[in-house]
Parts: structure tokens; C-alpha cells; sequence
């Protein structure tokens, strides 16, 4: 049973345990990652696609359909295309309206990962990515970083300042929260 698999597996340490013995294998996470189908913004590109014009849902609009672009060009058979939505159909296709490849054949579903598999399998395979690539963000600046915000990110967004500047912040620091000014 498939039921909140995704919330199941959630838990970051959870996940390591689970890709460590082999349950996941990170051949498959690498293989998208390597052939353009998962994508991770860094905080730097973020900040800089980041506006007033462009927002955390059209970011992700964008990128979730140049990633099922590619899936959809590149690999030959698929029975249908579901998407967890975000955000309702037509204001996800509004943010897409200045892209030249728009994938149209999408089924927007609430809380996907826990009505389909395969969706569950694509998020836990994400959060593996983004655990990956937040610990090699630590591993850069030599301090392990928090997640999320409040009190502990604010102390150590102010150590990495007097450390390292505010210029090392704004590279690796998501620039549009209030905690940033």
C-alpha cells in the first residue's frame, strides 16, 4: 500500500537509512540529475531569478516543465503526466505563457505523492537531491546549516557574515525572507 508513502519516508534520516540499504537506488537519483530530469536552483541562481515579476510558484512552474520537457522529448513511452499541484491549472500555465515549450498534457492531483507511486518515488528521490546538495553547501562553509527559520538560522546567518561576508550570504542564503534584511 502506497498510502502516504511519501510522509512515511519523509524524515531525513529516514531517507538516508533507506537509501543506504539499497531501497532507493541513487544510481536512478544520479541518472536524473546527470540527464536534466530533476533540477536544483542554488540559492545564488534563485536569488537572482527571483523579482517582483517572478515568483516561488513560477519558478517552480518553470522548472517542473522544462524538466517534463525533457522527460516527454526524451523518453519514448508514458502513460500520462501527473503533476502535484501547487497551484490550480490555469494560473500554473499563466506563469508558463512567455515559454516557448509548454507540456499541456498534464493531470494536476493534491497530495500526489500520496495517491500515486510513482510520484512518491520522484519526491523522494528530490528530497535526496536537496539533501545532497544542502550538505555540500555545509561541507563548503565548514558549518552545519539549519533548516528552515527562526532564531537558529538567524545566528548562524549573522556567523556567516562576520566569517565570511555578507557576499558569501547572499550566495547561499534564499534573499526574499524577511531574516535577510
Amino acid at each position: 500500500d502506497h498510502k502516504n508513502l511519501y510522509e512515511k519516508y519523509f524524515n531525513n534520516l529516514k531517507l538516508y537509512e533507506i537509501i543506504k540499504k539499497g531501497k532507493i537506488n541513487t544510481k536512478y537519483a544520479n541518472t536524473y540529475i546527470n540527464n536534466g530530469f530533476s533540477m536544483a536552483l542554488t540559492n545564488e541562481e534563485y536569488n537572482r531569478m527571483y523579482s517582483s515579476d517572478i515568483n516561488m510558484n513560477t519558478l517552480k512552474a518553470l522548472l517542473h516543465n522544462q524538466v517534463l520537457y525533457k522527460l516527454k522529448t526524451e523518453v519514448l513511452e508514458y502513460d500520462y503526466i501527473i503533476l502535484d499541484q501547487f497551484v490550480n491549472p490555469r494560473k500554473y500555465y499563466e506563469y508558463l505563457k512567455n515559454e516557448e515549450n509548454v507540456v499541456r498534457d498534464i493531470e494536476f492531483m493534491t497530495k500526489a505523492e500520496d495517491k500515486n507511486l510513482a510520484v512518491a518515488c520522484g519526491s523522494i528521490i528530490s528530497r535526496y537531491i536537496f539533501l545532497k546538495e544542502f550538505d555540500k553547501l555545509c561541507d563548503s562553509i565548514h558549518i552545519p546549516l539549519p533548516k528552515g527559520a527562526g532564531k537558529d538560522v538567524d545566528s548562524i546567518g549573522e556567523e556567516i557574515v562576520e566569517k565570511y561576508g555578507k557576499e558569501k550570504l547572499q550566495e547561499i542564503a534564499k534573499y526574499n525572507f524577511k531574516n535577510t534584511d
